[in-house]
C-alpha cells in the first residue's frame, strides 16, 4: 500500500483577526500530525501566519501531497475558501488526484456549506482516528468515489453521487480518550514553540501598554472538553454534541494533571507563562472552582520545590460569576480565597466574558447571562485589581438589542476602568456562529458576505453578524471598521509604527471607542477616549 503524504493547514485568517499575543502552535493539527506519524504517514503542518504561502502552493503543484486538510473557521470562511481553491488549482497542475478535507468547529456545525463550496470531506469533532482511517482507505484506492470509500466511516460528512448529504456521527469521546488527547499525547508532541516566540519577538515590541505584563514565551493548554454555559451567541457548547449526534458527558483534567503539563512545558520548551485556553477555565460550578483552587496551591508548592521558576505566570478565560460564592438564594459574595490563591500562583491576566455593562442586555436572548448582575461584574473587576491581578474585559459593541445609550455607557465605564491596570478586547459586532442558539433565528436577522467560486462563478452567502435592531446602532456598526482603521492609521503615524507591527488590544479597543464617538458625533466622549490613548502610549 502506498503511504501518502498529508498537508494540514491553519485557517487563512485576515491580519485584523489574528490574536497575536496568543499566537502559538495549533495543538489540534500537531496532535493529528503526531498520530499520523505514529502510523507511518508523513505529515506537514502549514501555518498561514509563519510559513510562505508561495512555497506551500509550489509544493502542492509538485504533487507532494495526496491529502490536504484545513482547520477552517467561520469568521474567516471567505479567506479559507479562497485558499482552498488556490490549493485545488495547484493540485490540478500537479496532475495527481488530491483529497481536500475541512475540520474544526465550523466544519462540523456548518458542514453542508463547506461541502457545497468545494471541500470533498468533513471530519467531525476530534479527528485523530477518523483522519487516520481516511488516509488508510485513500491509500488503498485513490480512484474510488468518496461515497464508496467512506460510506461506513464514523466521524465524516460528504456529498453523495446525487448531491445528497451523508453525515456519519463521530464515535463518542470518552473521558479516557479526552485525557489521552489532552494530557498523555500533549507530552509526546514536539511543538515548534520557539518558531512562534521568535516571530513574536519581531512583531510584538508595542504590545505592552497600561502596565500590562506580557511574556513572549507563552504556552497554551486545554483542560476541559466543553463549556457549560449557554450564551446566545456562542456555538462551542454544542460542538461535540453536533459531531456525535448525542449528549456529551463533561470531561476535565485534574489539577495534578495540569501541573504535570506545566512542569513538562517548562522543562521541554522553557515556557515562562501559560494560558488556559478553555472557554471557561473555572467551569461555572463547584468542581471547577475547587479544581482552580487546588491548582493554584499545587503551583505555589511546585515553585517552592524549584520545579517551576518563581516568576512563571498564568492567564485564563472565565466568567465573572465564577468569582462569587453563592448561597441557595442566589446571593453571592466575592471569593477572596480564590483571588488570593491566584495571586500567590501569579495569575497575571484573567479574561472575562463581560460582554456588556447593561443589566438589560445581559438578560437579552442574544447574551442570555441572567445568572449574575452588572453589580457582580463591577465587584469582580474591582476585586481582581485589588489583588494585583490584571482583568481583561471582553466586550461586544453590536449586541442586537443595544441602543446608542448602551454604547455610550460601555465607553464611559470602560474608560473609567482603564485608569487602572487592565485591558479590554472589543468585538465590532456580535458575529453569528454556527451552532449558536440564535443561528438562523428569525428573531435575529444577519448580514451576509458573498463569496464567489472562482471556477463556477456561483455565489454563496456567508452569514456574518447579527444586525442591531436600533437603526442608529446599525449605522454605527456598518461604519465602524472603516473609521477604526482610520484611527489606527493615526496611531501608527503619530508613534512611527510601521504597518507590520502588532497593535496592542487596548490600543485597538480605544481606537474603536474613538470611532464610535466620532460616528455618533459625541465630541466630549471622543476627546476623553483620545486623552486615554495618549496617556497609555506615553506610559508604555
Amino acid at each position: 500500500m502506498e503511504r501518502l503524504k498529508v498537508l494540514l493547514s491553519t485557517s487563512k485568517c485576515a491580519a485584523a483577526d489574528v490574536n497575536y499575543d496568543a499566537l502559538a502552535p495549533h495543538l489540534g493539527l500537531y496532535r493529528l500530525k503526531n498520530h499520523l506519524g505514529e502510523n507511518n504517514f508523513q505529515c506537514d503542518v502549514f501555518d498561514v501566519e509563519l510559513d510562505s504561502e508561495k512555497n506551500c502552493i509550489e509544493n502542492v503543484e509538485r504533487g507532494l501531497f495526496a491529502i490536504i486538510g484545513v482547520s477552517v473557521t467561520h469568521w474567516n470562511m471567505a479567506s479559507d475558501l479562497d485558499f482552498l481553491w488556490k490549493l485545488k488549482g495547484a493540485a490540478i497542475k500537479s496532475g495527481q488526484k488530491c483529497l481536500f478535507i475541512a475540520g474544526g468547529q465550523s466544519a462540523t456545525q456548518n458542514y453542508k456549506q463547506w461541502l457545497e463550496c468545494g471541500f470533498d470531506l468533513i471530519v467531525l469533532g476530534y479527528g485523530e482516528d477518523t483522519l487516520l482511517n481516511i488516509c488508510e482507505r485513500y491509500s488503498k484506492n485513490r480512484e474510488a468515489p468518496i461515497w464508496e470509500l467512506f460510506h461506513d466511516l464514523r466521524g465524516v460528512a460528504f456529498l453523495g453521487q446525487n448531491g445528497n448529504e451523508f453525515f456519519n456521527p463521530s464515535v463518542p469521546l470518552t473521558k479516557a480518550e479526552f485525557e489521552r488527547l489532552s494530557f498523555t499525547q500533549v507530552m509526546e508532541l514536539d511543538l515548534p514553540y520557539h518558531r512562534y516566540w521568535d516571530h513574536l519577538r519581531e512583531k510584538a515590541s508595542y504590545l505592552i501598554v497600561n502596565n500590562r505584563s506580557y511574556v513572549i514565551e507563552n504556552a497554551r493548554l486545554y483542560t476541559s472538553n466543553r463549556c457549560l454555559a449557554t450564551c446566545g451567541f456562542c456555538g462551542c457548547v454544542t460542538f461535540l454534541q453536533d459531531a456525535q449526534g448525542a449528549k456529551v458527558p463533561f470531561s476535565m483534567l485534574s489539577a495534578s494533571q495540569i501541573l504535570q503539563l506545566i512542569i513538562y512545558h517548562v522543562e521541554r520548551y522553557g515556557a515562562k507563562s501559560f494560558s488556559f485556553n478553555d472557554e471557561d477555565f473555572l467551569l461555572g460550578n463547584r468542581i471547577g472552582i475547587e479544581r482552580g483552587l487546588k491548582l493554584c496551591e499545587l503551583i505555589s508548592e511546585s515553585k517552592k520545590r524549584g520545579e517551576i521558576p518563581e516568576d512563571t505566570k498564568f492567564s485564563c478565560q472565565t466568567r465573572p460569576r465564577n468569582f462569587f460564592i453563592w448561597d441557595k438564594n442566589r446571593n453571592g459574595s466575592l471569593n477572596h480565597k480564590l483571588l488570593e490563591e491566584m495571586r500567590k500562583a501569579r495569575f497575571h491576566n484573567i479574561s472575562l466574558g463581560v460582554e456588556t455593562f447593561s443589566e438589560r442586555l445581559l438578560r437579552c436572548p442574544s447574551i442570555n447571562k441572567d445568572d449574575f448582575t452588572t453589580d457582580n461584574i463591577h465587584t469582580v473587576l474591582k476585586g481582581i485589581m485589588d489583588y494585583g491581578l490584571y482583568p481583561s474585559m471582553n466586550l461586544i459593541v453590536g449586541i442586537p438589542e443595544s441602543t446608542k445609550d448602551d454604547l455610550r455607557e460601555m465607553i464611559q465605564t470602560t474608560l473609567d476602568y482603564l485608569k487602572r491596570p487592565c485591558q479590554v478586547c472589543l468585538s465590532n459586532e456580535m458575529r453569528a456562529f454556527p451552532g449558536a442558539p440564535n443561528w438562523h433565528s428569525k428573531d435575529f436577522p444577519t448580514t451576509y458576505k458573498t463569496w464567489t467560486n472562482p471556477i463556477t462563478g456561483q455565489n454563496s452567502k456567508i452569514i456574518f453578524y447579527y444586525i442591531p435592531k436600533d437603526e442608529k446602532v446599525a449605522v454605527v456598526i456598518g461604519q465602524l471598521e472603516k473609521t477604526t482603521n482610520e484611527m489606527l492609521d493615526e496611531v501608527r503615524v503619530s508613534n512611527n509604527w510601521d504597518n507590520l507591527q502588532l497593535m496592542p488590544r487596548t490600543v485597538v479597543a480605544l481606537s474603536k471607542f474613538k470611532a464610535i464617538a466620532k460616528i455618533m458625533d459625541e465630541g466630549e466622549l471622543l476627546q476623553r477616549a483620545d486623552n486615554m490613548m495618549v496617556k497609555m502610549l506615553s506610559q508604555g
